[in-house]
């Protein structure tokens, strides 16, 4: 019996124990039985309280990560929720720049793709590693695009060294898709014969 159905047993009983139709101790008991109904409501409305999923920040969910039936607990990850008017750059800086350099110092952007001018910005992270190959360290910038000018690539389904590109990749696009990790901007690249490539990852994941 639900804590509505409760109060209503109690509130009538409580009328017929103000006429003296029913005695004090079946009237206490009717009392009690009340108070462990609002407990358990109580106890229901924080359960379903605290099983209610808030983000920290204000975005939109780019990828989730369980489905119904899934077990989860309070270390389970859920979703990937993105920022679609915060993103991040990452740049090489020459060592000989690092001195003039510093965590939230502010910072600029320029596309070839948007061409809309700067994208204004901050440093959020600088790499103590210096590359030695390069002499250049990583610095990290965060760059506000609020009208999401900048492009950047969703990736769908994905099976083995397939991948299926939703947003940010038009038909016929060259992409780089082995050494992109260690990819730097200006870098020159040297373009393979795409259907050898292929047909050597089709070989690969058979």
């Amino acid at each position: 019996m639900d804590f509505q159905q409760q109060e209503a047993t109690f509130k009538r009983l409580e009328k017929m124990h103000q006429q003296k139709l029913v005695s004090d101790e079946e009237f206490e008991n009717a009392r009690f039985t009340l108070e462990q109904a609002k407990i358990a409501r109580d106890k229901a409305r924080l359960t379903r309280e605290r099983t209610t999923i808030r983000s920290p920040i204000s975005g939109i969910i780019a990828e989730r990560l369980v489905h119904i039936g899934n077990l989860v607990n309070t270390a389970t990850k859920l979703f990937i929720i993105t920022d679609p008017t915060e993103k991040i750059c990452r740049v090489w800086v020459p060592e000989r720049d690092l001195p003039r350099l510093i965590v939230g110092q502010k910072a600029f952007i320029t596309s070839e793709i948007a061409q809309t001018g700067r994208f204004p910005g901050w440093i959020k992270r600088i790499s103590p590693v210096v590359d030695p190959g390069t002499g250049t360290c990583k610095v990290t910038i965060g760059v506000k695009d609020r009208q999401n000018k900048l492009r950047t690539v969703k990736i769908g389904f994905s099976n083995g060294n397939r991948f299926e590109a939703l947003q940010g990749v038009n038909f016929g696009d060259q992409v780089v898709v082995v050494g992109q990790n260690t990819l730097k901007d200006s870098v020159e690249v040297r373009i393979v014969d795409v259907d050898s490539t292929l047909t050597m990852a089709l070989k690969e994941e058979s």
